[in-house]
């Protein structure tokens, strides 16, 4: 697979979504945000969510700098001369 954490665990093995309290990937983030938009979800559960979420989608981009921060590397030893993104 060429998902971002299937890549990440090769190239970032030091990040680890098991790490994160609640939403750990795709599906369990798309099951919250139906849960936070449910009309008959309280605000408590919501401000919880959102914070599941936010924590999440924060992982997620520091993997994918991760990730292109090795494929630069990568790419630097392999002689490609600059990094592949800036």
């Amino acid at each position: 697979s060429w998902s971002l954490k299937a890549v990440q665990k090769v190239l970032v093995p030091e990040l680890d979504y098991a790490e994160l309290d609640g939403v750990q990937d795709g599906e369990q983030a798309q099951l919250a945000y139906l849960d936070a938009t449910n009309p008959t979800t309280d605000t408590t559960t919501r401000e919880a969510i959102a914070r599941a979420l936010d924590t999440y989608c924060h992982y997620d981009t520091l993997v994918m700098v991760k990730v292109i921060d090795a494929l630069n590397r990568i790419a630097v030893r392999q002689g490609c001369g600059e990094a592949l993104v800036a």
